[in-house]
């Protein structure tokens, strides 16, 4: 989707992200930070928790809020537009009012125009949180939400917006002023950001799933399953529905995988196919 048609014609507008915890905000949407960056909008970037308590050992504690600030930058965000919070991580739940009284404050600093939330079937309690508050703090705005693939309960994109490649190269390059979460949190890489990239959907990302063919919903399928990095890939007529210039290409796709690591099976009754 053309992301600038949400806003009044001509007009900047402000957006406000808001994130849990420090790192969710570039992992659920920070190509489309970038992107509206360099449109022109002033983006907000509010990260409840710096999850001090699940910062690794031989890290500094504050570490998050340092890396949080690097990475915004890294995506055009100016440093005093990205906020963190001092909410304890895992706790959201029991602070619920705080939560959404926070969300009604900057509802009247920044009068958005446009609001992120996690997605409402996020399972992490922190994110469910304030993804249901949010729904309550800015009701009268437009409100989109990011999903994290490994938190959710389903896939349900109903809108994909559109990113140049210096989009995509500045959500890496954020990603990866986290070094404290590069060995514990594996998706916090380049393979992860570029998982639709390898199956070619980027040319139909402005596209509405339920106009998906049949080909292009098994490509969606198979990013899914590549974004969470999995070591051992199981696929159930990967190419069923795919022309044969796609037939062609999830064959490569597999034996790159299989090259990086992946260990893939997969079933199909027509073996001249794989």
């Amino acid at each position: 989707m053309n992301i600038d048609k949400l806003f009044s014609a001509g007009g900047s507008g402000n957006v406000l992200v808001l994130a849990p915890h420090t790192d969710d905000a570039e992992l659920g949407c920070g190509g489309t930070i970038a992107r509206l960056v360099r449109s022109g909008h002033r983006v907000i970037t509010v990260a409840f928790s710096a999850a001090e308590d699940s910062v690794p050992k031989g890290f500094p504690r504050d570490v998050l809020r340092t890396e949080n600030r690097n990475a915004a930058q890294k995506l055009g965000v100016k440093p005093e537009d990205a906020l963190v919070l001092d909410f304890q991580v895992r706790t959201f739940p029991e602070h619920r009012q705080r939560v959404l009284d926070t969300m009604i404050r900057l509802n009247r600093e920044y009068r958005p125009s446009l609001v992120f939330v996690p997605s409402a079937t996020d399972t992490h309690q922190d994110h469910k949180t304030v993804a249901d508050e949010g729904f309550r703090a800015f009701k009268r705005t437009t409100i989109l939400a990011y999903e994290l693939s490994w938190n959710t309960l389903e896939f349900s994109n109903r809108c994909f917006v559109t990113l140049e490649e210096e989009d995509i190269q500045k959500k890496i390059a954020a990603l990866y002023e986290y070094n404290s979460q590069q060995a514990c949190r594996t998706y916090v890489n380049e393979a992860y950001v570029r998982a639709l990239a390898l199956v070619r959907l980027n040319e139909h990302r402005d596209k509405l799933v339920r106009a998906y063919s049949l080909g292009m919903k098994q490509r969606l399928g198979i990013a899914m399953a590549l974004a969470r990095e999995p070591e051992l890939l199981i696929l159930d007529e990967p190419t069923n529905g795919l022309d044969p210039a796609g037939i062609e290409e999830i064959r490569r796709l597999l034996v790159e995988l299989a090259g990086r690591g992946v260990t893939v099976m997969v079933s199909s009754h027509l073996l001249d196919e794989i």
